[in-house]
Formats: structure tokens, sequence, C-alpha cells
């Protein structure tokens, strides 16, 4: 009995570490529909930038993706091209101001759509620091034809980006 619980063990250690792995810098569950497609996310990265209308204050953006686009996001020389490279998914700007901005893309960008939500509202955190996210996440614009997206995730910093001057 003693050796079948050591192997149920490790088996749920090593489970949970393929998990954390294949879900890149986070895990993730969850989806975005909208316009009739629905996008599952796979895999949440985290990266931080300069604010578009004030580069003194700094933005956390989540990319909430089904491809893995871990190395390439790393491999960014800007929070533009970053959030550029989520075809199929969700991006979420959390600033300094009560609402956060959520960008969503499905199809491969065919159909795209951003709009704003407030932030105490939409997300329930459960860790919440400049480099580390976690909670759950819930918009909800589809009587006003927009999307609905809810996940629950966990994901620490991929990358910190500098203002370009």
């Amino acid at each position: 009995m003693r050796s079948m619980t050591i192997f149920v063990l490790a088996f749920a250690a090593l489970a949970a570490a393929v998990v954390r792995a294949d879900a890149g810098d986070g895990t993730v569950t969850g989806s975005v529909a909208y316009e009739g497609k629905t996008v599952e996310f796979k895999h949440v990265y985290m990266i931080t930038g300069p604010d578009v209308f004030d580069p003194n204050v700094t933005v956390r953006t989540l990319l909430f993706t089904d491809a893995d686009i871990g190395g390439k996001v790393k491999a960014c020389d800007s929070v533009f091209c970053a959030t550029g490279l989520v075809l199929n998914g969700m991006t979420v700007d959390f600033g300094s101001r009560p609402r956060l901005n959520y960008w969503v893309g499905v199809n491969n960008q065919l159909l795209q759509i951003g709009g704003t939500a407030v932030t105490a509202d939409a997300f329930k955190s459960t860790a919440d620091t400049a480099d580390h996210m976690a909670g759950t996440l819930m918009i909800d614009d589809s009587d006003v034809k927009g999307p609905k997206a809810e996940t629950t995730f966990d994901v620490t910093l991929t990358k910190a980006f500098k203002a370009h001057h």
C-alpha cells in the first residue's frame, strides 16, 4: 500500500510539472468567445511596458492564447511586437486606471474587437504584484455583441519592456 501511495504522489507531481511546463510561463484554463468562434486558452504570458499615454507608468499585459509563443515573446523588442503574436486569444492591460483594456482576436485575427471593463468587477485576484498575477478574469460584453471571456490563471513575468526614446 505504501508503494502505491508513493507512486500516486510521484505521478501527481510529474503531471503537475508537465502541465506547468506545457503552459509556457503560466497555467491557464478558460476561453474567449466572439462572433460564433471560441478560442480555448492553452498558454498565458505576462509582459510589462510603458503606458501608451504616460510612458512613466508601467502597464502589465497578459497574453492569453491557444499557441505557445513564449520564445517569440522573449525575442520581441517591444510590447507591440509581443501583443501582435496573439493570433487567437486575448490581451488584457492592467494599468493605473480603474478600468482594464482588452483586445480579442479570433480566426487568426480576421475577427478583432477591443474594449474596457471595470477592473474590480472583472478580475478577482489571488496574486497581484508587479511580476506575478493569478486569479479569475471574467469579461462579458455579449449583450452589446462583444466577446465573452472567462479564465483562471497563474502567471509570472515573461518579459519587461522599456520605453523607446
